[in-house]
């Protein structure tokens, strides 16, 4: 993964408000390896916004605005933007940083 790619990651973690370890984007290869990442990540921070609000008695109205659907709509988005990739060419089994995201 080459320049293009780390602003990438950064672009996504802006836009989904997570955050994504070295380590993590390094298992990532193809779209849909990154979908899972973010929904792994929005799906755990879900549920720990879920305890504490339990604890604190308190309600989110993001609960549920991270459908698979609304993630995978945005991913394509972040992607056709930061790699000036043309989105309709995005496909979950295109290799994030050799097809698309390249430097």
């Amino acid at each position: 993964m080459g320049l293009a790619g780390v602003e990438l990651i950064m672009s996504l973690e802006d836009r989904f408000n997570i955050s994504i370890a070295d380590e993590d984007a390094m298992q990532v290869n193809t779209v849909s390896d990154m979908q899972q990442l973010i929904s792994r990540k929005l799906h755990s921070s879900k549920s720990t916004t879920q305890q504490t609000d339990l604890i604190f008695s308190q309600t989110s109205e993001e609960d549920d605005e991270w459908t698979d659907e609304r993630i995978w709509q945005t991913l394509l988005q972040t992607i056709a933007e930061e790699c000036n990739f043309p989105r309709q060419s995005i496909t979950p089994d295109k290799h994030l940083w050799r097809d698309i995201c390249q430097d």
